[in-house]
């Protein structure tokens, strides 16, 4: 190949992927406390073209104020929605319905990028001419912790893997990916058509995950950690209470989208064990036994209504099975007991 030629393809390359914009979609409630971090590390990103959408879900705390104040005072191009508080689902659909971008991205408050995250998924997108990118997760303590991983470039040599819709679909029933939007990239073809589910304030993205690898040809996964994900008591990904059912009704519409294909067996059993860890989880909290005892006959009756004997369960999930069964006062003492072997 005539040297000049390869060099006009190489650049003419790169320009293609800088002029492709990039929509951020930023949930926000209640995050006065995290939100200017949060938006530092994305206006910080190597990659430019981005479109920056901040959704304000009707905060409650100074949370209007410090983003606008942070926006004016670094000359920074932003929109900004300002709504009534529905939830993190109507907030992200609120976001979906402005974005522009060839591709989207999903980051929450309290959460940051690192400064080579958008540059890096729209490079495997590109380079692989897949639907939806997928990258793992730094899980950090603190916020210091947190803003010392947003200044640091992650390793931009990696192992891609390249999946089929099916597959992947595989991978997150099986918790081998994670139902979270926000350690992901995904082509806008396969974002506009769906929207996150109203109504369910736990495990919500992991359904519009599921809807989007269905609409995918093929995914590909990175083994690099550009995400930065902060654990902390207050979020949205605590607190479940004793009459919450979020993670079983997500399994339920993922497993009526898969009835009657090659993935309903897999569907049927990501039912049963999402069933089976609301009752484990439910047996930890510190809710009375005459409350527990109660949730605990109505999910148990659920768990009935499927036919385990036939799937192809594993080990460990059949033997919670036969305890949950033998009645609430055995499986108590079950999950006391493997508590306290774990230990």
């Amino acid at each position: 190949m005539n040297k000049k030629y390869f060099i006009f393809l190489v650049r003419g390359r790169l320009n293609m992927m800088k002029n492709l914009l990039v929509s951020v979609i930023i949930p926000a409630y209640n995050a006065e406390t995290y939100i200017s971090d949060c938006l530092e590390s994305v206006f910080r990103q190597d990659y430019k073209n981005l479109e920056v959408i901040i959704v304000n879900d009707g905060s409650k705390d100074k949370t209007k104020e410090t983003i606008e104040n942070y926006i004016r005072e670094n000359r920074y191009n932003a929109i900004v929605i300002n709504k009534l508080n529905e939830g993190v689902s109507s907030a992200r659909n609120a976001g979906l319905k402005v974005a522009n971008g060839d591709y989207i991205c999903f980051l929450d408050s309290d959460d940051a990028l690192a400064v080579n995250f958008v540059s890096l998924l729209i490079h495997e997108m590109k380079n692989s001419n897949s639907d939806m990118v997928v990258c793992r997760r730094q899980n950090v303590n603190s916020k210091m912790q947190k803003n010392n991983a947003a200044v640091i470039r992650c390793n931009d040599k990696y192992e891609a893997k390249i999946i089929s819709s099916n597959n992947a679909i595989k991978m997150l029933l099986n918790q081998e990916i994670t139902g979270s939007s926000c350690d992901k990239m995904f082509c806008k073809e396969i974002v506009k058509s769906n929207e996150f589910p109203l109504g369910i304030k736990y495990n919500e993205d992991k359904y519009f995950t599921f809807l989007c690898m269905l609409n995918s040809k093929q995914i590909s996964l990175i083994d690099t950690t550009p995400y930065i994900c902060l654990s902390r008591n207050d979020s949205a990904r605590h607190g479940v209470k004793l009459d919450d059912t979020d993670y079983i009704k997500v399994a339920e519409m993922i497993n009526d989208k898969l009835k009657n294909c090659e993935l309903s067996e897999i569907a049927e059993i990501h039912l049963i064990t999402m069933i089976v860890y609301k009752i484990r989880t439910m047996m930890r909290l510190n809710e009375s036994n005459f409350n527990k005892k109660k949730m605990f006959k109505k999910i148990r009756n659920k768990l009935n209504q499927y036919n385990t004997k036939d799937l192809k369960i594993n080990r460990r999930l059949r033997i919670e099975i036969i305890m949950i069964e033998c009645g609430y006062i055995v499986y108590n003492l079950f999950v006391r007991v493997a508590d306290a072997i774990l230990k």
